[in-house]
């Protein structure tokens, strides 16, 4: 299953029946951001998608008196932990070996970075994360998965009122910070992978198809799929 672009609004029968799809054995590729980040009902007799909730934060998949459904747990990132990127920013690419990347940096060695493209403008999606021996490792409260790995990693901002609007729906208060001490406007892009029964990539930005004309994203782009379709 591909999701390209901004993939923001989910019905919970496309919700359930992904994560079913996946825990079944079912691969997923995320070349998106603000992915599954607002609940919607879906009117079919009228062709048009209904927000559930309002918002100011209740239609978030996330909110702890609504849904309580962190999208991290499909995708392994999240818009609330995410980033706007309003000019070029590089991934720094923190396990270089691994097979997402096989044909760009021959023999490994330490974190690479990302050229100019790919994690640009708009809406990025991340998690909360630790760095450990100078890499980021999730810590896994926000919902995302035991084994997701983050293999490469953006720094950027998030806009004041919507990490406001995050904390409020995530742990009911209107500071922008988690409880453990995290400022939510210090967001990140994160491009990542996890597997359960299925396997699931995610490279948490919405411009990812815009640069498919750059050599290394179409490389990636070409391991990722060349993987999930076997």
């Amino acid at each position: 299953v591909l999701s390209v672009g901004h993939d923001e609004y989910w019905s919970a029968g496309m919700r359930t029946a992904l994560d079913q799809y996946i825990r079944a054995g079912g691969n997923a590729a995320f070349f998106s951001g603000n992915v599954c980040y607002r609940q919607v009902g879906m009117d079919l007799p009228d062709s048009r998608l209904t927000l559930e909730g309002d918002m100011d934060g209740r239609a978030l998949w996330s909110h702890h008196q609504g849904p309580n459904r962190p999208e991290n747990l499909l995708t392994g990132v999240s818009f609330c932990y995410g980033a706007i990127h309003p000019d070029p920013i590089p991934y720094t690419i923190y396990q270089p070996q691994h097979w997402l990347f096989e044909g760009l940096w021959p023999g490994g060695g330490k974190p690479k970075q990302f050229p100019q493209v790919g994690c640009i403008g708009y809406e990025c999606d991340g998690c909360d994360f630790e760095w450990v021996s100078g890499a980021p490792v999730a810590s896994h409260r926000d919902g995302t998965p035991e084994n997701f790995q983050i293999l490469g990693l953006a720094s950027g901002r998030m806009r004041e009122y919507e990490a406001v609007v995050h904390s409020r729906a995530l742990f009911g208060r209107d500071d922008g910070f988690t409880p453990w001490g995290r400022d939510l406007r210090q967001g990140a892009a994160v491009l990542g992978v996890w597997t359960e029964e299925g396997t699931v990539v995610t490279v948490g930005c919405t411009e990812w198809a815009r640069h498919l004309d750059d050599p290394l994203v179409a490389q990636i782009t070409r391991n990722i799929l060349g993987r999930l379709s076997q």
